[in-house]
């Protein structure tokens, strides 16, 4: 069988599961035919294949806008098959069922989803937190649920997605992501005067959204929320600060105040989309200017990782 390769790695492990998977369909007497990294401008056209296999990170209950744009601009394909296999820290939220549903868009006739569990490399939860020896523990079985995956491409089992309850509780907190705090989430970051100013988080940003002002980073929107920077930054200098939110919560308030004074006689319909719209563009304004301010100002105040690093086993353990 000639297998395709798409992926997105935000910081490592889902790279780390795409050579593996290769690794194990190589060893099983499938050709690995292209691998191609969503980070990258499309190639003019791609190979042949028989099957075409999509691994992405979980972000925030679902998958990274980044793989979204990218999935949703590939060119339309007729009965080509394919699997989408997500990488999650704790569970795969709405993840497999829309990553499949983007791909039957797509023409593609997806058989067969996975989820392979790793380390969360989301920090501000001490759940991230856990023992090198937990984490060789979660490499381990890993490797044992790749092997169950690549079986289940094999005997083309019946495509297992979440639960509708597990789907729609997760799309609660997925689609503000997905939609909305890509937009506001890049103003909360800001580099800690532990800077030095080496351009790292520049370079290997995914989306391209980090430009660096008098030396230090400043991010702008379109942030896919992968925490590249925050987990590979080599003084652990960039943070997020809960006064940026609290900035954004603040003049979301406000906004949602005067539209209901001043659009009170609005219908209930009309009228709630407008107090939505005003909270998110106070929310945005807020984070903005909190972000604007303290280029200027910088205080080193209500920082959400206080210099937390990366979980995941480094390149040399894996």
């Amino acid at each position: 069988m000639k297998v395709g390769i798409f992926y997105f790695s935000g910081c490592g492990n889902t790279a780390w599961v795409t050579q593996k998977t290769i690794e194990r369909l190589t060893d099983s007497g499938h050709e690995v035919v292209f691998l191609y990294n969503l980070e990258k401008d499309f190639p003019a056209e791609f190979p042949k294949t028989d099957l075409d296999i999509f691994f992405s990170p979980i972000y925030y209950a679902g998958i990274p806008s980044l793989v979204v744009d990218k999935i949703k601009r590939l060119p339309i394909t007729g009965d080509k098959k394919a699997s989408f296999w997500t990488v999650a820290g704790q569970f795969s939220g709405i993840g497999r069922t829309f990553g499949a549903f983007l791909l039957k868009d797509r023409g593609y006739e997806v058989h067969t989803t996975h989820m392979i569990r790793m380390p969360d490399t989301y920090l501000p939860l001490k759940i991230s937190q856990i023992t090198e020896e937990q984490k060789k523990e979660i490499y381990q079985k890993a490797i044992e649920e790749i092997k169950e995956g690549v079986s289940a491409l094999e005997k083309e089992e019946p495509c297992r997605v979440e639960s509708k309850i597990t789907a729609f509780i997760a799309s609660l907190l997925y689609f503000p992501y997905l939609y909305y705090l890509r937009y506001v989430l890049s103003y909360c970051f800001i580099s800690t005067n532990a800077c030095i100013k080496c351009g790292k988080c520049e370079r290997d940003c995914p989306c391209q959204v980090i430009h660096r002002k008098n030396g230090r980073p400043q991010w702008y929107k379109g942030c896919t929320g992968c925490f590249r920077c925050v987990n590979t930054c080599p003084v652990s200098a960039i943070d997020i600060s809960w006064i940026g939110f609290s900035a954004g919560i603040f003049l979301g308030l406000i906004g949602l105040f005067f539209v209901s004074i001043y659009c009170g006689f609005l219908g209930s319909i009309l009228g709630f989309l407008i107090k939505i719209i005003a909270f998110l563009f106070g929310f945005w304004l807020g984070t903005l200017s909190f972000q604007k301010i303290y280029q200027k100002l910088p205080v080193e105040k209500g920082l959400l990782m206080k210099g937390r690093k990366r979980v995941f086993l480094s390149d040399e353990e894996k």
